[in-house]
């Protein structure tokens, strides 16, 4: 991945991190790409509910290919599962 890329990449990842709503209190999340509230009990990585929603998403709004649909899926999973998993 050319590093152009991965900087564009990276910027739609801190995008998705910073609109999405983690209620701590309430263990609830809220997603950019999806109109829904979730429980954390019930939380988002079951991809085949997901996985169309946020590609169809990002192909959208940002113009991803499904290689780059795959990284910043990826890297948005683990940092939110950080965030869920450390309180934070």
């Amino acid at each position: 991945m050319e590093d152009k890329q991965k900087i564009y990449l990276d910027k739609v990842v801190e995008l998705l991190i910073k609109y999405t709503d983690i209620d701590y209190r309430t263990n609830e999340i809220k997603f950019p790409f999806d109109e829904s509230i979730f429980s954390y009990d019930n939380y988002f990585f079951n991809i085949n509910h997901f996985s169309s929603t946020f590609s169809r998403y990002v192909t959208n709004t940002y113009g991803l290919t499904m290689d780059e649909d795959d990284y910043v899926w990826d890297t948005y999973k683990d940092i939110i599962t950080d965030k869920i998993e450390n309180g934070r």
